[in-house]
């Protein structure tokens, strides 16, 4: 059980105990933050970045309630100890409260991204406030508690789901799905993929004309490997625009990132921009890009090899 008491702009938030006795009920309110971390030695996540929420010592700041019933009469006595003591007043430590809790939830049933939610709330509202500093992990667990349904999961099996979820989205009007084959499957426009291969390839409308805008002098291209339990790979074609932002134009998951494989995810793409070419390809050090680029578009080209790791740091 959780009491709350406003100070300034902020939430103090108190947890309860309450001892029984006959005719008298205690509640003894102490300060969340107040007591010592005491993690597991082999606990199988990791500690907070921001730390544990408790401050190292015992704070002195307390409510002591007791309530005394006689013949359906109650008398309620308080005391309040409001002096902190061993800890500043850290905004990201507090609690949300109800309001902003019941505020974000109904962002959350009317299906707005959680993404979109917290650029909003960063923008609208101070970081000196806690509402001001919402995460991800608070939506999670708005979602939790107001028992807020998430996505339907399309089939217990992951082949089935991601079948069901592929035929979805090529039924829409603006179909993003460029490239399909499910394990097992045959393409006969490419022979040369193998029945065990795996290919998804996704291209937006907004991408492809991100790809027509910005993507004449520089394409860069990287795969991500070891991302889930089927080794599957990422591969995300990115562009930049005038102020050398990245910006993803496509992506293709695939069981490799062979030129046999990226052969067809390029090819798609000229399929959608049938006159696009580009001055320079970025990649890392392999030829299996430039050779599946160069397969597929037939345009002269520089290539750049590049240290990803350092420009990722």
């Amino acid at each position: 059980m959780e009491s709350e008491n406003r100070v300034g702009e902020s939430i103090i938030f108190f947890l309860r105990n309450t001892p029984q006795k006959v005719g008298v009920k205690f509640s003894y309110y102490v300060y969340h933050r107040s007591g010592y971390s005491n993690p597991k030695l082999n606990r199988a996540r990791h500690m907070k970045a921001s730390g544990s929420v408790r401050c190292g010592c015992t704070c002195p700041a307390v409510i002591n309630v007791s309530t005394h019933t006689v013949e359906d009469v109650k008398e309620i006595t308080v005391q309040y100890q409001s002096v902190h003591v061993g800890h500043e007043l850290e905004v990201g430590k507090l609690h949300l409260s109800e309001t902003e809790k019941s505020s974000l939830a109904s962002s959350l049933c009317l299906g707005i991204p959680m993404a979109t939610i917290l650029d909003k709330t960063r923008k609208e509202y101070s970081p000196t406030k806690r509402f001001g500093l919402t995460t991800r992990k608070d939506l999670h667990n708005i979602c939790r508690d107001k028992q807020i349904a998430k996505k339907v999961i399309q089939h217990t099996d992951d082949a089935n789901s991601v079948d069901i979820m592929v035929k979805k989205m090529q039924g829409n009007t603006k179909n993003p799905v460029l490239l399909y084959k499910p394990i097992g499957g045959e393409m006969d426009n490419y022979s040369r993929i193998d029945k065990r291969d795996f290919l998804l390839a996704i291209m937006i409308d907004a991408q492809e004309k991100l790809l027509e805008l910005y993507g004449k002098n520089c394409v860069m291209i990287d795969s991500t490997h070891g991302t889930n339990q089927y080794n599957f790979q990422l591969t995300t074609l990115m562009v930049h625009d005038e102020n050398h932002e990245g910006m993803p134009i496509a992506t293709l998951f695939s069981s490799g990132v062979t030129a046999e494989i990226l052969f067809p995810f390029f090819s798609e793409i000229k399929k959608r921009v049938p006159n696009f070419m580009t001055n320079v390809l970025m990649s890392d050090d392999t030829n299996s890009f430039p050779n599946a680029w160069k397969e597929a578009f037939g345009n002269d080209f520089k290539h750049l090899l590049c240290s990803w790791h350092v420009i990722r740091n």
